[in-house]
């Protein structure tokens, strides 16, 4: 399963994938099957969202069905309901 791809000033596809995984010296430090439990983590999580959200144009849904489970994933700390501006006034927006 390819899940990276480099693109710009970085390393080759070919480096990652065919002398990476091979080096001596880092094949103790790749922790392979756990970065493909990973994936398949937030691979359940975006499909599972996706199906939910489907339809659904509310930002406190989208908040609570892909942003939380996102960011308890990925070990992140959300912040406050952002302050919306409009044309004519700013309001909070309750997520």
């Amino acid at each position: 399963m390819d899940v990276l791809q480099i693109q710009g000033d970085a390393f080759s596809e070919y480096f990652l994938h065919k002398i990476l995984p091979h080096e001596a010296k880092l094949v103790s430090r790749l922790d392979e099957s756990g970065a493909e439990r990973a994936w398949r983590g937030l691979n359940g999580l975006l499909r599972q969202a996706h199906r939910e959200l489907r339809g659904s144009r509310q930002a406190r849904v989208t908040r609570r069905v892909l942003l939380d489970s996102l960011a308890e994933l990925l070990s992140w700390r959300l912040g406050d309901p952002l302050l919306l501006r409009t044309r004519c006034r700013a309001a909070r927006v309750p997520l």
